[in-house]
């Protein structure tokens, strides 16, 4: 019977666990990055190469996602337990709420498991996998760093503007502000042009035809306008900025045993501080899905929630979670508090959790906002 149950409350879990799993992650991937891809794709960037970008990237969205999806689908399941009448039905044959926490428990450990791998092993090194593809694509299209119709600064003393790409490499109604030499800069207008590049000798040339340089000296006496056919200027490539830059592995990029070594041997107060913060994250993330998990299920089963409120609910207490990690974050970046402080949203969620479950195993029903039903 014990084991029934068990196996029964698991895949009410298991199938919204899936589901939310899927939406969630596809929502994240949905903003930014994908903007990235497309703007990646349209430039002539193989598929292989956008593929491996968003493979390199799925571990850092989902050590957020899995902690979240838990949370819905354990309050989701308990809600139709509850909504069904199940857990009355369960009480009234002497079965308690306690009793059937081994299920959503479970399924909190797996969760904080694989959330641990995620966070531990496969974090970093998407993330280190991803900073190094982008470097390689930039070092292969200097192009990637235009945009049309907008500003771009990502070429160091250079701001670029260009109205129109046709195909990769090429470049319509160009604007360039040179700051290059600042006791002379200049501003250079051209009709057309086009980006040649050694990648192999770092040297990149931007070729512009048909084309006005601007020249004003520094007191404004003197300023001249210079006729072109053709010109070239030589750019700096280890001068991109952004995502670009290097391979240099930043603390994200850290392995657990680099982290820790590089604690052991750094003497800057402020780096060892930021490295600690980064390594009490990499478990606190995971440890969310103990703390979730665990609050999910009086939440549940003592609210009378329609099921689509109950996900919006879930996703107002994972927000609420959010919103206490990235003050803790902060306030840890700043001094303000000990490295170990991103535990306190895992602390308090979890005794949260702790001090619900009696409440919830009474007969009392938690208040929480119902839908409104149009009257008949």
């Amino acid at each position: 019977m014990s084991w029934t149950l068990h196996r029964y409350i698991l895949r009410e879990i298991i199938i919204p666990f899936v589901l939310a799993l899927g939406v969630l992650t596809l929502m994240l991937f949905a903003g930014g990055l994908l903007r990235l891809v497309e703007f990646l794709a349209a430039r002539g960037v193989s598929c292989g190469d956008v593929l491996l970008l968003l493979v390199y990237r799925l571990p850092y969205v989902l050590v957020f996602t899995i902690p979240m999806a838990l949370l819905l689908a354990v309050l989701v399941a308990y809600l139709r337990l509850g909504n069904d009448s199940e857990l009355v039905a369960l009480k009234a044959a002497g079965v308690s709420l306690y009793q059937t926490l081994p299920a959503p428990l479970l399924a909190a450990l797996v969760a904080f498991a694989f959330t641990l791998g995620l966070s531990l092993y496969a974090k970093p090194a998407g993330s280190l996998g991803y900073k190094k593809l982008l470097y390689d694509v930039a070092r292969e299209r200097v192009d990637l760093a235009f945009e049309e119709q907008a500003f771009s600064s990502s070429l160091g003393d250079l701001v670029v503007y260009v109205n129109h790409m046709p195909a990769p490499g090429k470049l319509q109604d160009v604007f360039i502000y040179d700051e290059r030499d600042p006791k002379l800069p200049n501003s250079v207008l051209a009709e057309s042009g086009e980006v040649l590049s050694d990648p192999d000798r770092g040297s990149v040339l931007l070729r512009l035809y048909n084309g006005t340089v601007f020249r004003v000296s520094p007191d404004y006496a003197v300023a001249e306008a210079i006729r072109f056919n053709s010109y070239d200027m030589g750019l700096d490539l280890q001068k991109l900025v952004g995502p670009y830059h290097s391979y240099d592995k930043g603390v994200a990029e850290m392995g657990l045993g680099e982290l820790r070594s590089e604690i052991g041997a750094t003497t800057d107060a402020a780096r060892r501080h930021r490295l600690e913060m980064e390594l009490q994250r990499r478990f606190a993330l995971p440890a969310a899905c103990l703390a979730l998990g665990l609050v999910a299920v009086p939440l549940g089963a003592r609210s009378r929630l329609e099921r689509g409120w109950g996900v919006a609910f879930g996703l107002g207490v994972f927000l609420l979670y959010y919103l206490l990690l990235t003050a803790a974050w902060s306030a840890s970046e700043a001094g303000t508090l000990p490295a170990w402080s991103v535990w306190l949203p895992n602390i308090a969620v979890g005794a949260l959790g702790l001090i619900l479950l009696p409440y919830a195993n009474g007969s009392r029903l938690l208040t929480l906002p119902r839908r409104r039903r149009p009257k008949p």
